[in-house]
């Protein structure tokens, strides 16, 4: 995790760098076993590798072979696809070319630092795909070749539902939640009952949204009135009761 670096969606040169930054950390950690013995050894070898990689020309420094393309479907996140790792010749132990680079936004409304955690957790479980480490305002996380998003149209086909259904399914059968903080959040800290993180969050965000009463722009406020908030508060109690 490295708290103190942050990301622009509007600098790539920036979304470059810490994908840089957190990829030669995840492959030192992965020749140590995946172990930090010695954080400040482990920082020493990641400032050699920038020196030696950030001087001299343009063409022969690390970032300039890298590639920044935008990726759709993120509905909080502003995601990019950085490549070109394994054109590097000092990342020799590189066995993938793209990563996924995840930029928080929606901010205040979701926690990070437990949808993390989480998601590092499903990846050690082989449910999710390659947590690589975390800057302040987002993750590195690993690149799904021959995947693309899904879309409205995709949705609506029964096979395609049927196929998410089964994988919901197999989440939460197969997956048995972390001790510790992560599971008090998720399922309650009383020994006896199981609580459901999800309805706190939703909980949350009915609290947040009836908290505004106009918007950005007349527009969005006029579409936030027609959502009834009242009504489907009502609903979400129902469904929690």
């Amino acid at each position: 995790y490295f708290p103190n670096l942050s990301v622009s969606a509007s600098d790539i040169s920036s979304v470059k760098h810490a994908a840089l930054v957190l990829v030669y950390s995840s492959l030192l950690l992965r020749s140590n076993g995946c172990q930090l013995d010695d954080e400040v050894e482990h920082k020493k070898k990641l400032v050699e590798f920038f020196d030696a990689n950030s001087g001299g020309t343009q063409e022969s420094s690390a970032m300039s072979q890298l590639s920044c393309t935008k990726v759709t479907g993120g509905i909080t996140n502003a995601l990019f696809r950085v490549s070109g790792f394994q054109s590097i010749t000092s990342l020799t132990a590189a066995d993938f070319d793209s990563v996924l680079v995840r930029i928080f936004g929606a901010e205040g409304m979701i926690d990070r630092d437990i949808e993390t955690s989480t998601y590092a957790a499903l990846c050690n479980a082989d449910i999710a795909y390659k947590y690589m480490g975390r800057f302040s305002n987002g993750r590195i996380e690993g690149w799904l070749d021959g995947y693309h998003p899904l879309q409205n149209q995709d949705l609506a086909d029964e096979a395609t539902s049927l196929e998410i259904a089964k994988e919901m399914a197999r989440l939460h059968c197969l997956f048995d939640v972390p001790e510790g903080e992560l599971r008090d959040h998720h399922c309650g800290t009383e020994l006896d009952v199981i609580s459901v993180g999800l309805w706190d969050q939703l909980s949350s965000w009915m609290e947040q949204a009836k908290g505004y009463s106009e918007f950005k722009t007349a527009k969005d406020t006029e579409r936030a009135r027609a959502l009834q908030l009242d009504k489907i508060e009502m609903e979400v109690q129902t469904i929690i009761q």
